[in-house]
């Protein structure tokens, strides 16, 4: 059986929640002598998620003695500096965090989980005089906010990337954030606040002793150059900064606020080649490809003999060959159309239910399939390409989650959750795969020679050619089961170079 590269393994089993198995593959592959600096890093997250500080501190320290210039640099020396405390005897008393805010009314949890979408929102579409608004009343509605070190350091970054960037309200948010940070003992975003606080006051202080006139007399032209660079300067080390959130928030599966940071960063520092990269990445995830590729190959202008380089050049490549014929999210009310629930449980109106959702897919709704039920979704002949739905499954020997897909002629591929494991009916070639309660990525992959099915990346199995696909179906549970959730589907054709050379 195929065995894939130790650091893929760990990875894998990382992202599938077996920790003390990923653990387990990096610490024999770093026995073996040949490990690369990140088997160092990657091992030291995993003790700290398993609260190991001593263990995760000294897998910090190795990664810094072989890459002290390496990408996750930055990050190692910020978490050795947040482990300090614990992994060496303190050499002053430390300050005790505040008790903890009095809990949120549900009235108050509603106007705050509102108030910061809409914010976050505002954000992402660049409205940032908007987004800054929205965050003040979400202070003013709820003055002891649990997370106010987190809304005073949204506020500083959209005061600093306004079109006229308000250094001096930048500096003053930071310096709040900080300070709410330390009140509650996250001593390392309030020393990075501090700094970046430090970095706002000197580019306003620049700001205010630039001089005003134009035309510049002749003696002053050399000194307005030099402020100006300073003021890039200081504008590009806070990009830097941000890309570095953004990319810490990229590892640990937070795509929300890396998409914000990554985006921040870019305005601060249209040329910083590395934002384009990590932006293009979480696009491409979100299934945003054109934006997506047009970032890849502004990276490459950038960046044409970086490392990266040549995986940039490939991704574009493969979004220019892609077209999404049917996208169906389930984050604003109301179904797609074209999904019809089916079935003798259906309800009185003939529409699927929805619900909160979160979790891995990453939204705060889904289509929930009651018991009894199938959700039926047509779409365009997929010849050669890839469907993609995710799927929540409870864990339950009840709820099962069923996915299919099937041919105009009615042939069929069935993915399934089985009592242990996951199930490809009719497989000629299968692994298993076990199951666990969360939410999962469910692919399909269908060429001209087989059709394949991955569960989290995780090869699953693989049937014989049924002919061109063309309708999905997610089934609800079976007999008592309540009901299952699937949200994000994609159904993704792959096409000939010569129309993937005209779209592009």
């Amino acid at each position: 059986m195929f065995r894939p590269r130790p650091l893929a393994e760990a990875r894998a089993l990382r992202d599938a929640g077996r920790r003390e198995a990923a653990i387990a593959v990096l610490e024999r592959f770093i026995a073996e002598g040949h490990a690369p600096p990140e088997a160092h890093w990657m091992l030291g997250r995993l003790y700290l998620a398993q609260s190991r500080p001593a263990h995760a501190a000294g897998e910090f320290r190795r990664y810094l003695e072989l890459a002290p210039q390496g990408p996750y640099a930055a990050a190692a020396t910020l978490r050795l500096q947040a482990l300090k405390p614990i992994t060496e005897p303190p050499q002053e008393a430390a300050q005790e965090p505040a008790p903890p805010s009095a809990p949120l009314t549900a009235q108050q949890q509603v106007t705050a989980n509102r108030l910061w979408d809409q914010a976050a929102a505002a954000e992402r579409g660049s409205r940032l005089a908007e987004a800054l608004q929205l965050y003040r009343e979400l202070l003013q509605a709820i003055p002891d906010y649990a997370r106010a070190g987190e809304v005073y350091e949204r506020m500083a970054v959209c005061a600093a990337g306004l079109p006229t960037p308000d250094h001096r309200q930048a500096d003053h948010y930071y310096t709040l954030a900080a300070k709410e940070y330390r009140r509650v003992g996250d001593r390392e975003n309030a020393t990075r606040c501090r700094r970046l606080a430090a970095i706002e006051a000197e580019a306003a202080r620049l700001e205010t002793t630039s001089p005003k006139t134009s035309p510049a007399p002749p003696t002053q032209v050399d000194q307005q150059a030099a402020e100006q660079s300073a003021k890039q300067k200081l504008a590009q080390e806070e990009a830097r900064a941000r890309y570095r959130q953004a990319a810490e928030a990229w590892e640990r599966g937070d795509l929300t606020t890396a998409r914000m940071e990554v985006e921040s960063a870019r305005r601060l520092d249209p040329k910083l080649g590395e934002a384009y990269f990590l932006l293009a990445a979480i696009q491409e995830l979100s299934g945003e490809w054109p934006a997506a590729r047009q970032n890849y190959l502004e990276f490459l202008q950038l960046r044409p003999r970086s490392p990266q380089a040549d995986e940039a050049r490939r991704r574009a490549e493969l979004l220019a060959s892609r077209r999404l014929l049917l996208s169906a999210d389930f984050e604003e009310s109301g179904a797609p159309g074209v999904l019809v629930p089916t079935g003798a449980a259906a309800d009185a109106t003939g529409t699927a239910a929805r619900q909160g959702a979160g979790g891995a897919a990453g939204t705060s709704h889904s289509l929930e399939v009651p018991a009894g039920n199938e959700a039926r979704l047509h779409f365009e002949p997929l010849e050669r390409g890839a469907v993609e739905v995710y799927f929540y499954d409870p864990g339950t020997p009840a709820e099962r989650p069923a996915v299919t897909v099937a041919t105009r002629q009615g042939k069929q591929v069935t993915v399934r959750a089985g009592q242990k494991t996951y199930e490809l009916d009719a497989a000629a070639q299968q692994e298993s795969l076990q199951r666990s309660e969360g939410w999962h990525k469910l692919t399909i992959e269908t060429g001209e020679r087989a059709v394949t099915a991955f569960v989290d990346g995780n090869y699953l199995g693989v049937v014989k050619p049924p002919g061109p696909l063309r309708t999905l179906t997610l089934a609800g549970p079976a007999g008592e089961g309540k009901s299952l959730r699937y949200d994000k589907i994609r159904v993704i054709a792959e096409i000939e170079t010569e129309e993937a050379a005209r779209s592009g």
